[in-house]
């Protein structure tokens, strides 16, 4: 796996943090662990990171193939925002000088999530998955 370490500089100081392919270690590792379930499911587009099994990760062509047992999509940023569209009416990413942080909220303003994070796509698809996973939660036993 190539990888590389970010650098404190333009983007106001950031940690430094493990890329691999220009991808946040941290999010790869969220991708294949929590967000494993609901990031096997989807289908990959076209310039979309695949996690394969082996670890390594694969550009999605044009078109994309279909995942293989095992693999999950690293989905880019705009795609995240459009899952997390589908659950909260609103969605903000925030900069810090150290982190990102992803808050979503329901039509009354009421907060579904607030998570920061190492990179705007970790934070989103963790604010992602906790929305999901509390919606599960409180959803009635199907008997």
């Amino acid at each position: 796996m190539e990888s590389r370490t970010s650098a404190p500089g333009a983007e106001g100081g950031a940690r430094r943090q493990r890329l691999i392919k220009g991808v946040p270690l941290p999010y790869i590792r969220v991708c294949q662990g929590p967000g494993r379930r609901l990031l096997s499911s989807l289908a990959p587009e076209p310039g979309e990171w695949i996690l394969r099994a082996d670890g390594e990760l694969e550009l999605a062509g044009d078109p994309p193939r279909p995942l293989a047992e095992g693999e999950v999509v690293v989905p880019r940023l705009h795609r995240l925002i459009a899952l997390l569209r589908a659950e909260a009416h609103s969605v903000v990413i925030d900069c810090y000088p150290t982190d990102y942080a992803c808050m979503a909220f329901d039509e009354d303003g009421v907060s579904l999530a607030n998570v920061v994070s190492f990179s705007p796509e970790e934070a989103a698809l963790r604010a992602l998955l906790f929305i999901r996973a509390e919606r599960a939660a409180h959803e009635p036993a199907e008997g």
